[in-house]
């Protein structure tokens, strides 16, 4: 069965980045899901970015949630 971005849930990843923005000692979102390829990690989070949930400077992968982005976990009792 091939993957796809639809079989991540947002929340998933949204919290992950949440504990690493808390934990730099944590691993980076895209390597904290051996079940997933990195590339397609990745490209859910520049969707999650698209859709106003994260932002970042200088690295995707060092982004961080928004207001919009936490209210989705908040909503969803994953905070």
């Amino acid at each position: 069965m091939k993957l796809s971005l639809k079989d991540i849930p947002d929340t998933t990843i949204l919290k992950q980045q949440y504990l690493w923005c808390n934990n730099r000692d944590l691993a980076f979102t895209y390597d904290s899901f051996p079940e997933w390829p990195q590339k397609l990690v990745l490209s859910k989070m520049g969707k999650l970015y698209e859709k106003g949930y994260l932002d970042f400077g200088v690295s995707l992968r060092t982004s961080w949630l928004t207001d919009k982005g936490i209210e989705l976990l908040r909503s969803n009792g994953l905070l």
